[in-house]
């Protein structure tokens, strides 16, 4: 549960209006939220079921955790996980500073992503709107990372812009997002076993290093991304995803780079 775009996600590079758009939305929630009286923040408990979430989902996706802590600042309980991601998520611009995530990584970024949001509302918590401010520049990311692997997907050759392209993969995006968010539900519904140990540790030390994590969430046999996109895509206008970065969209990461 965090207050900004989790690492990696954020070098998508949402637009400035977007960002804005965003901070207009979490002020309205806000509001609402005082109106309500929804004002109690996130519990100690709430958060590490949060970040629980993101490591188990990170190990069913194949990777390692750099990080996964929760701390209290100013009264306020938040917290942070960042997975080790792997060569084949993204690629290195020559600057060394700007990733851009191949299909594979985009999608790996929007199971990631959810992951959190959806372990602490299956406890029935987190689904005010004081806490959905908190996790809507997350959720953002999830929706853009999806969105980017679709159209990766649909137009491996060209960047969409008629409105009949972009209005394709509008629809597109809006099935499979639904059809990712009841898969990862029933993903986190078979390791609530795990997702409580990881949160029970949270809330007892803080933070799990890399090996601590590793011990804990032992004997998860990850998921195949490719496959697991081709079950989602059934009965859809879209292809399977590219196995590399199509050309058009590195060149055109190179183009805004500079």
């Amino acid at each position: 549960m965090i207050t900004h775009i989790p690492c990696g996600v954020n070098t998508l590079n949402l637009p400035p209006d977007l960002v804005d758009q965003v901070a207009a939305l979490q002020t309205l929630l806000l509001r609402k939220a005082v109106r309500l009286g929804d004002t109690k923040p996130a519990s100690r408990k709430d958060v590490a079921r949060h970040e629980a979430g993101h490591a188990v989902i990170a190990v069913l996706l194949g990777v390692k955790l750099r990080c996964c802590w929760i701390k209290q600042e100013h009264g306020v309980w938040g917290g942070y996980t960042e997975p080790d991601e792997p060569a084949s998520w993204f690629i290195l611009l020559p600057n060394a500073k700007q990733r851009v995530y191949t299909p594979i990584g985009c999608l790996a970024r929007a199971y990631f992503g959810l992951a959190g949001p959806l372990a602490e509302r299956q406890q029935g918590r987190g689904v005010g709107p004081a806490n959905l401010a908190v996790d809507l520049p997350e959720l953002i990311g999830v929706f853009e990372a999806l969105w980017i692997a679709i159209v990766m997907a649909m137009f491996p050759d060209h960047q969409p812009t008629t409105d009949e392209e972009l209005a394709m993969v509008s629809g597109v995006h809006m099935a499979l997002m639904q059809r990712l968010e009841l898969h990862l539900q029933a993903m986190l519904q078979a390791e609530t076993a795990r997702i409580t140990k990881i949160a029970t540790q949270l809330q007892q030390r803080g933070h799990l290093t890399t090996h601590q994590t590793s011990a804990l969430l032992h004997g998860i046999w990850p998921i195949d991304l490719s496959a697991t996109f081709d079950q989602l895509r059934q009965g859809l206008p879209v292809g399977p995803l590219p196995k590399a970065l199509p050309p058009v969209y590195l060149e055109a990461a190179l183009e805004m780079e500079g």
